[in-house]
């Protein structure tokens, strides 16, 4: 089984573990997310997507919160092939309650939607990081992804969050979090493959969760130098 990137534990007791290539029946590479109790490891389910279809990625990304199951599905085809989706079910029942979908919009193109999941007090949010968004001109920037905010019970986009400064392929919106009263969302990718531009070039921005205005950067780590290899990079991490 190839295990997603993220599980889900809430405090009922279950844990939510994403396999986003699994088979089911005859549709191959559908995905699904096993539910288990904890902690005897019993499993409760293999659930599956509504609208299962090949190479969906159902399960990419998961999150648990008050007895619902929030999954992530970046390649479903609800919209258009590889438009992606997010699903939100009952955990005790398996009932699936809602859908939520990228309405945007004039863009055909595979944006993954549904790569990174999150809910808490209500909304739904949900990374959409290859997304086409205008730049501060109004000019159109490829892959640079955006965040949705939806009313958890409703279905009804709230807000769409972008980076401060969208470049391509950003991938702005790979991953998403809420904390108390902040939402984070992070950045996949600098302005190339291969140099780090330092720490005034943030990987992940913050927005209110009421008003969803952006909210000032924080420095996590103070490096040393401007110019470095993601690989310099990464051996100086492993030392913090």
């Amino acid at each position: 089984l190839d295990i997603s990137q993220d599980v889900g534990v809430a405090n009922e007791g279950v844990l939510a573990v994403g396999c986003k290539y699994v088979d089911h029946e005859d549709i191959s590479g559908t995905g699904a997310v096993y539910l288990y109790a904890l902690p005897s490891g019993d499993l409760i389910r293999k659930q599956i997507s509504p609208t299962p279809g090949n190479v969906d990625e159902f399960g990419w990304d998961v999150h648990l919160d008050n007895g619902m199951l929030l999954v992530g599905s970046p390649r479903d085809d609800d919209l258009f092939v590889g438009r992606g989706a997010a699903f939100l079910f009952d955990v005790q029942s398996g009932e699936h309650l809602r859908t939520y979908l990228p309405y945007d919009t004039d863009d055909t193109v595979p944006d993954e939607f549904g790569r990174s999941v999150f809910m808490r007090d209500g909304i739904v949010i949900v990374g959409d990081p290859y997304a086409t968004v205008p730049d501060s001109e109004g000019d159109s920037v490829g892959e640079a992804g955006q965040v949705h905010v939806f009313d958890r019970d409703t279905g009804d986009e709230l807000a769409r969050l972008h980076a401060e400064t969208p470049y391509t392929e950003q991938l702005f919106g790979w991953s998403v979090g809420i904390d108390g009263d902040t939402i984070y969302a992070g950045t996949w990718r600098r302005f190339n493959f291969n140099t780090y531009f330092g720490p005034d070039d943030p990987r992940v921005e913050r927005y209110d969760a009421t008003t969803y205005e952006r909210k000032p950067h924080e420095k996590v780590l103070d490096l040393p130098q401007v110019d470095m290899t993601l690989t310099e990079r990464h051996a100086l991490t492993q030392k913090t």
